[in-house]
C-alpha cells in the first residue's frame, strides 16, 4: 500500500489553476470556471508502475488504487477536483477530494519525504508519532506545534485529527482490520 498511497500523495499536490497555467500549481483555486479549459495539463506518463490507473478531464482526475495490499479484494477511487470547480458526478463511491491540499494529516512516514520533494512541508499539519522520524524539517515542525502527533493503530487520537483541520488525512492499509485506520476515519 506504501508505494500506491505515495503516487496518491504526489497527484494530490499536482493541480492547475486559471485557464492560463501551462503546469501544475500547488496552490490557489480557480476565480473563473470556464468548462473548456484544461485545469490538469501537466499529467502522469505512467511507464512502470503497477496497481493504479489515473485518468484526466477538464477539471478533475480519477485515481484508481486497484491492489491497495498483497491479497486485497476492495479498491479505492479518489476523484481529485481543481479548487473553484465544481465536484463531477458519476462516482458515488469514490473520495471526494479538492484540490490542491493545504493542511495534510499523515499517519504514515513513508509519506514525508514525498512532502520535502514537491516542496510542500508547509502543509503537514498532523503526524502519527514522530518517534521514528529523523527529518529535521518534521521534528522542528511537531516541537514548534505547527504539526500534531495524533497517534497511531489503537491510539489513534481522532480528536487532535479533527483540531487539525486538515484537507486529506492519509492512512495506510495492510489488510489488517485491527491495525488499518481508515475504517475507522
Amino acid at each position: 500500500m506504501t508505494y500506491y498511497t505515495t503516487v496518491v500523495v504526489l497527484l494530490l499536490t499536482l493541480s492547475t489553476a486559471g485557464t492560463a497555467q501551462t503546469t501544475n500549481i500547488l496552490s490557489g483555486s480557480v476565480a473563473s470556471y470556464n468548462q473548456s479549459t484544461d485545469y490538469f495539463p501537466d499529467q502522469l506518463d505512467i511507464r512502470h508502475a503497477r496497481g493504479f490507473a489515473v485518468t484526466y478531464h477538464h477539471n478533475y482526475k480519477v485515481v484508481r488504487v486497484l491492489n491497495p495490499w498483497k491479497g486485497a479484494t476492495e479498491t479505492f477511487t479518489y476523484v481529485l477536483t481543481q479548487k473553484g470547480t465544481p465536484q463531477p458526478d458519476g462516482y458515488p463511491d469514490a473520495q471526494q477530494i479538492t484540490v490542491p491540499i493545504e493542511r495534510f494529516v499523515s499517519l504514515s512516514t513513508t509519506y514525508l519525504p514525498h512532502l520535502e520533494a514537491i516542496g510542500a512541508q508547509e502543509s503537514l499539519v498532523g503526524l502519527a508519532t514522530a518517534s521514528f522520524v529523523y527529518a529535521d524539517w518534521v521534528r522542528k515542525r511537531v516541537a514548534s506545534g505547527k504539526t500534531v502527533e495524533t497517534g497511531t493503530d489503537g491510539g489513534l487520537n481522532r480528536e487532535a485529527i479533527v483540531a487539525a483541520e486538515p484537507d486529506l488525512v492519509m492512512s495506510y492499509g495492510s489488510g489488517n482490520p485491527s491495525s488499518d485506520p481508515h475504517p475507522k476515519l
